[in-house]
């Protein structure tokens, strides 16, 4: 959620070690859950408004609007080695992250690599270094012209979008209740994202709790299970990535259409989790969608 590394204001990516790759970047810790309902946008809403979550209190930030787009070589050779680059526009401002696989220790709870940039010539060779390190070698391209779009960039790369998604975040940093520290001990997102694609829009709502430097998995879990038992039985484990949920809703859709499965604003019921719960689970994921 937070751009993982000190960053220089007069350079255009964080500080980081001369040779960055995939297996050396930072590690992201976080706790999700669901918002499983007849009126997801409601229990959201509700989880907003929260104050506090027992002894630790909520200091709410400014509403975020990001754009997400996923990027892979046409035979999949990221999804295949668990990856994922994202291109993410938010703040008038590109970012290039590249995303390892998700390690779950339990289903609320992963663990994976974050490489997070701003985008330009040294962020694009710091994710192409770390990628070439992960076994996926692609074309040479020239840099990024000044004001060239990240895509066509990329897409010298042999570098193709796969999902486009939008996500209102509500931001709440979580500080123990009466601490006077202004270091957050962990970051909530309360997330509504609308995943597109050409036949339209599905909407989706969920919670990450993320670790920030220092704190371990037992608050995030301790959270997420105060939020649990508040809400029963609308917020339920979820240990699936936001790539990985996009490209199953959209199978979703094209195999099974939205009757019983989507409300009248276009947003996940709950038999569509069940369904999509029972098909990310099993040893054969379903293809990804390209976005167009």
């Amino acid at each position: 959620m937070r751009l993982k590394n000190p960053v220089n204001p007069i350079m255009e990516t964080p500080m980081m070690p001369e040779r960055t790759t995939a297996r050396r970047a930072p590690l992201e810790t976080e706790v999700k859950l669901v918002v499983c309902a007849p009126a997801p946008g409601r229990v959201a809403a509700a989880v907003a408004d929260l104050t506090r979550i027992g002894a630790y209190r909520l200091a709410p930030g400014r509403p975020l609007q990001i754009m997400d787009r996923y990027f892979d070589t046409p035979d999949g050779a990221l999804d295949r080695r668990g990856l994922g680059l994202r291109l993410r526009d938010q703040d008038d401002r590109c970012r290039v992250t590249l995303k390892g696989p998700s390690r779950s220790e339990r289903p609320e709870l992963t663990r994976r690599m974050e490489l997070e940039l701003f985008w330009g010539a040294k962020g694009l060779a710091a994710i192409l270094e770390a990628l070439s390190a992960e076994g996926i070698a692609l074309p040479p391209g020239a840099a990024p012209g000044r004001h060239e779009p990240a895509a066509a960039v990329l897409a010298r790369h042999g570098l193709a979008p796969i999902q486009e998604r939008e996500t209102l975040r509500q931001v709440r940093d979580v500080f123990e209740a009466e601490s006077k520290s202004i270091v957050p001990l962990a970051e909530m997102a309360i997330d509504a994202v609308a995943y597109r694609w050409a036949a339209g829009t599905v909407g989706h709502h969920e919670i990450e709790i993320e670790a920030c430097p220092g704190t371990g998995a037992t608050l995030l879990l301790a959270l997420a299970g105060r939020l649990r038992t508040r809400f029963t039985p609308f917020l339920q484990p979820w240990a699936f990535s936001k790539l990985a949920t996009g490209h199953a809703v959209a199978h979703l859709m094209a195999t099974e259409g939205g009757a019983g499965l989507l409300d009248d604003a276009q947003h996940l019921l709950p038999p569509a989790y069940d369904r999509l719960r029972q098909m990310m689970s099993t040893d054969a994921p379903p293809q990804r969608s390209h976005t167009p």
